[in-house]
């Protein structure tokens, strides 16, 4: 199985707001997708070649989550 660091984390903290708790619900939903794909028998290189994409987009939203973050301090 793949392990990435960032999927391991559990994301415990209250949000600062709405939109906070929006990036953290979106975070959590991709790392549960990508522990279902990891379930499944990658014989064509398919499944990793989407988890890297979702990677992708979780640090984008991690990154968007740190600005509003930011803003908000």
């Amino acid at each position: 199985k793949r392990h990435r660091s960032w999927r391991k984390q559990i994301m415990t903290y209250e949000p600062g707001s709405i939109e906070c708790r929006i990036f953290i619900d979106c975070k959590e939903n991709i790392m549960t997708i990508q522990q279902l794909l990891d379930s499944i028998e990658d014989t064509t290189g398919s499944i990793k070649n989407i988890c890297n994409d979702l990677t992708g987009i979780y640090k984008e939203l991690d990154h968007m989550h740190e600005c509003i973050s930011t803003k908000k301090s």
